[in-house]
């Protein structure tokens, strides 16, 4: 296996397109549920920076307000439900910062944001939430707002390959 010796530094706080990689159904500890998300910091012209950021939309009534900057920020609908799925390879633009966990800095998303809170045009981003062929005009998503917490969950919790033994939390 070819091993690539660049390695990604931490990104200068600013404005960042990104992709959502991968999605991840949990609950907490507390019984709440949330998803986890991998998203990948594009360039200008759209192709991976190798940055990877973590992400958390906590399915709570305290955390709806960021969710749904979340889902502003990825176009979606405005009524309906998602299956979290649908997130996957979506983009949008985001405050990008930093955060020191146990005394290590990371890059976090600080702010969802619509292309016009980020200065961008407005087709700058073009998700389409169409499942499939049998998908309706709902455009991919839900009437029924429970289908979050009626995801199946496998109870695992998976850790990135990309997170070393020392930045895993």
């Amino acid at each position: 296996m070819k091993i690539d010796l660049e390695r990604s530094t931490l990104l200068a706080d600013g404005i960042y397109k990104v992709r959502v990689m991968e999605t991840e159904d949990r609950t907490s500890a507390a019984g709440n549920p949330y998803v986890n998300l991998t998203c990948d910091v594009l360039d200008e012209a759209g192709k991976s920076t190798g940055n990877t950021i973590w992400h958390t939309l906590t399915m709570t009534p305290k955390a709806k307000f960021m969710v749904g900057r979340f889902l502003d920020a990825v176009g979606a609908p405005l009524t309906g439900a998602i299956n979290s799925r649908s997130l996957k390879n979506k983009t949008l633009w985001a405050k990008i910062g930093k955060d020191t966990y146990q005394g290590k800095s990371k890059n976090v998303i600080v702010e969802p944001l619509t292309p016009e809170q980020a200065g961008k045009d407005a087709d700058s981003i073009n998700n389409v939430f169409n499942l499939g062929d049998d998908a309706d005009t709902s455009n991919g998503f839900e009437d029924d707002i429970a289908s979050w917490e009626n995801e199946k969950d496998d109870g695992l919790a998976n850790v990135p390959d990309e997170m070393s033994e020392d930045s895993r939390f």
